[in-house]
């Protein structure tokens, strides 16, 4: 009976109206923390909170006015929804002009007042890192953006020395997020051709040195900070999600107005209205009630109504506070004291220190983990199961089957019916799950910045790792680089689109990896060992798991996967399919010494993953960090800063009549 009352109607609002309070709340303690995290509840939940709010709030506000059913506290609740509810969206989806000029006046830096540039001291570097709106016109028939004369750049910055190296850390990642945020808008990257942009990432980020330490022969030695790159872009991928995700941005880019006085002016009126809805001072309108039912205002709706204003209130105030300990609050708080003003210095001094202690400016793509999946571990794994234990995952087999059965029948990119092969049922089983994942060691971002500076000198060609084999004099080896791999896959009608999707490839060199992992497991403790097996279970990873992240298109990488997959379970014998193939190279490779066999499958798998990074498919890099990130998003930025925009390899043939030298510059 209660529930078909107007008293049920009016407790189904007020539930509703304490859910998206809720929501709006755990959004602000934890939408931040998605990114790093890979607690269930916080993925999840932020993720459920993001989709879900905006359909509850329009709900609940249209169930408010469009029911006949009415109580006095529909107009506080009302308030409390809107106030609550501001995105930080819109100012994502309005910020059109400032990338539009910050495109512009990247197109013409490297020409501003004629100067000498250093990267390792930021001189010269005029890269804006106060982005202010500037104005324009049009003269001379052209349009010309304006950038104001008084905007702080890394020059200004690395020039002050009150600033300590943590927020000049945050200065730098803050100005390459305005840089790799136009990518998301579509500008084009104008510096990527100069060769000051390509010194910044090779003589400047990646020659960083740790701090010098004495030897034992007395002296001082320095070694490259392979690890501070790496740090300076996961901020700036954390701006980048800051930006699309939180209300940090909206806090940042705005005026004094919306950074104190709306939101102070918001909380104290919020409190009063509280006060005067606790005392009974507030009623509700009468008119245009007629008609309607009008429900008792009962104390339970009063108290819930006061505590809900004295949240929104304690979230006004606490959000401006709170801002000050984030990397945002970090570049306010630089280019305040660059200017030598800004109010309250002191305290927003305390507060950048306590954000520096709490959440240093340290790196971490989920905790600093590699995503990990082998395909020869998960077929031993399945074959190994007994017959009622693939008898239980049967159901989740045709589940999955019948779910993903009508793309194999019609391919909706192409809008044509196409012949595909069917995926049994036990190949759902087989990738199922990826594997656990791997700490990201030292080794392994070496290996991959080493990779990174010889392609550079190689005229920035990358590779698909033929150029790794020819360095190292494993000319042998470079037939598992070429196209004639795809010829043994059997995929109807589908196209591969010749260089790009390279998926034959990586499950070539993945089989042959799991191969030497298995029969040279007694000798893999060096650093190459750990590099090769957990690059190239990485790359297995994004091929099974995340293939919109790879080259190509992701449908045919996937189809390609599942063929794959079904040789391996079947074991045949013939010499043309995939998972034959890259047992030859497993056993190719084995016939070499133990170590240099590492060496070689270490330098190709560092080569590789850095080819398969630069894309045009930003949208996926940007959904991608909502859910916590993948690490080939950081290389993609760090490439992108370089100025390798796209692959411009080289034939293999290229590089074998070369002799190793430097690759023919014929792009793709």
């Amino acid at each position: 009976d209660l529930w078909k009352s107007p008293r049920g109607t009016v407790i189904r609002i007020e539930v509703l109206v304490v859910v998206v309070v809720f929501m709006q709340l755990f959004l602000v303690a934890y939408g931040s923390r998605r990114r790093r995290s890979r607690n269930f509840f916080i993925q999840k939940g932020v993720l459920a909170a993001y989709t879900l709010s905006p359909s509850l709030v329009s709900y609940t506000l249209g169930s408010m006015q469009s029911s006949a059913i009415k109580s006095g506290m529909y107009s506080m609740w009302a308030i409390s929804l809107y106030i609550l509810f501001g995105s930080a969206c819109r100012m994502a989806s309005q910020s059109w002009f400032l990338n539009k000029m910050v495109a512009d006046y990247m197109y013409q830096e490297h020409t501003m007042r004629g100067e000498d540039y250093d990267p390792a001291t930021m001189t010269g570097y005029h890269y804006l890192v106060e982005c202010n709106p500037g104005s324009t016109y049009i003269g001379d028939g052209k349009y010309v953006t304006r950038v104001p004369s008084d905007s702080i750049d890394l020059d200004k910055v690395w020039r002050n020395e009150d600033l300590s190296p943590d927020l000049k850390d945050a200065c730098l990642s803050f100005s390459l997020f305005h840089l790799l945020r136009r990518r998301f808008f579509g500008f084009e990257c104008g510096e990527s051709s100069q060769p000051k942009t390509r010194d910044l990432v090779f003589k400047g980020l990646l020659a960083k040195k740790k701090e010098e330490k004495e030897n034992d022969d007395g002296g001082a030695s320095a070694a490259i900070d392979y690890d501070w790159i790496f740090k300076v872009i996961d901020i700036e991928l954390a701006f980048m999600y800051d930006f699309f995700f939180t209300k940090y941005a909206a806090i940042y880019y705005g005026n004094l107005r919306t950074q104190y006085v709306l939101p102070l002016v918001s909380a104290t009126l919020t409190v009063v209205t509280a006060f005067l809805t606790a005392g009974g001072l507030l009623r509700p309108p009468s008119k245009g009630m007629e008609g309607s039912v009008i429900v008792d205002t009962t104390a339970a709706d009063v108290y819930l109504t006061v505590a809900i204003l004295v949240c929104i209130s304690f979230l006004q105030v606490v959000q401006v506070m709170y801002y000050w300990t984030t990397i945002w609050g970090r570049v306010s708080f630089a280019c305040q004291r660059i200017r030598r003003k800004g109010c309250c210095m002191r305290l927003k001094e305390i507060l950048v220190t306590i954000g520096l202690w709490v959440s240093p400016c340290r790196w971490s793509v989920h905790e600093q983990k590699l995503e990990q999946y082998s395909l020869l571990e998960s077929v031993s794994n399945f074959s190994s199961q007994s017959k009622l234990t693939k008898f239980m995952v049967k159901p989740w087999n045709v589940f999955l089957k019948g779910l993903f059965s009508n793309p194999f029948e019609l391919n909706p990119f192409t809008e044509r019916m196409v012949r595909r092969p069917a995926v049994p049922r036990h190949v759902w089983s087989v990738v199922w799950k990826p594997g656990e994942p791997a700490e990201l060691l030292a080794e392994v971002k070496k290996a991959l910045v080493l990779s990174l500076e010889r392609t550079h000198r190689h005229g920035n060609k990358l590779t698909n790792g033929a150029l790794s084999l020819s360095s190292s004099g494993a000319y042998e080896l470079l037939w598992a680089c070429s196209l004639e791999l795809r010829q043994g896959l059997e995929l109807g009608s589908v196209s591969l689109q010749q260089k790009e999707n390279q998926v034959c490839v990586i499950l070539t060199w993945h089989i042959a990896t799991c191969y030497c992992d298995k029969e040279l497991s007694a000798s893999g403790t060096n650093e190459h060992y750990e590099v090769a097996t957990r690059l190239s279970k990485y790359c297995a990873y994004l091929v099974a798991f995340a293939p919109k992240l790879l080259p190509g298109h992701h449908y045919d990488t996937w189809l390609a996967f599942t063929v794959v997959a079904q040789e391996a379970l079947r074991d045949a014998g013939d010499e043309e399919t995939i998972y034959r193939k890259g047992l030859k190279l497993g056993k190719q490779l084995k016939n070499v010494h133990a170590d240099r066999c590492w060496e070689v499958l270490a330098g190709f798998w560092a080569e590789m993953l850095l080819y398969l990074a630069p894309s045009d498919n930003v949208k996926e890099h940007v959904e991608c960090l909502a859910k916590g990130g993948e690490f080939i998003t950081h290389l993609w930025a760090l490439l992108t800063h370089a100025g390798i925009l796209d692959r411009g390899q080289s034939d293999v043939a290229d590089i074998e009549n070369n002799g190793g030298n430097q690759p023919a510059s014929r792009p793709t």
